[in-house]
């Protein structure tokens, strides 16, 4: 049996923002919520709109699925947050990288920095330069 799409399991486009994806979620998971609805593959169907939710919310997972699902990988813009606090609309996008890949190169720059400043320190007499 091939795998399941998970964007008909949730009932959207593979194009929606994370927005819509969390209301179609809670639509759908209403509809075959245990307490609703007493079924004999209730239990299975709440584990795989779980699993798709979390999948489809996270940035990384996300794209990574949308590769294997259609062969690429669609560019997915980081929404904004409260006011201030995110990204303008059509900014802030990774730019083919993943998140954690960046965060390591800034780590790595931030490194290099500060052993090039504790070794400047080290080796400086603090007095300054002329005759000894």
């Amino acid at each position: 049996m091939p795998e399941e799409n998970i964007y008909d399991l949730l009932q959207v486009e593979s194009t929606v923002d994370s927005r819509a994806i969390r209301a179609a979620y809670r639509r759908v998971m209403l509809l075959h919520h245990p307490g609703r609805n007493p079924g004999p593959d209730v239990q299975e169907m709440t584990q795989r709109l779980n699993d798709a939710y979390e999948v489809l919310c996270n940035l990384d997972r996300r794209a990574a699925y949308d590769n294997g699902l259609f062969g690429r990988v669609e560019e997915l813009t980081p929404e904004p947050g409260p006011a201030g606090t995110g990204p303008t609309p059509g900014k802030g996008k990774f730019s083919g990288i993943s998140k954690s890949v960046w965060l390591a190169g800034t780590s790595a720059a931030l490194l290099i920095a500060i052993i090039g400043s504790v070794v400047v320190a080290a080796t400086s007499s603090g007095e300054p330069a002329g005759d000894h």
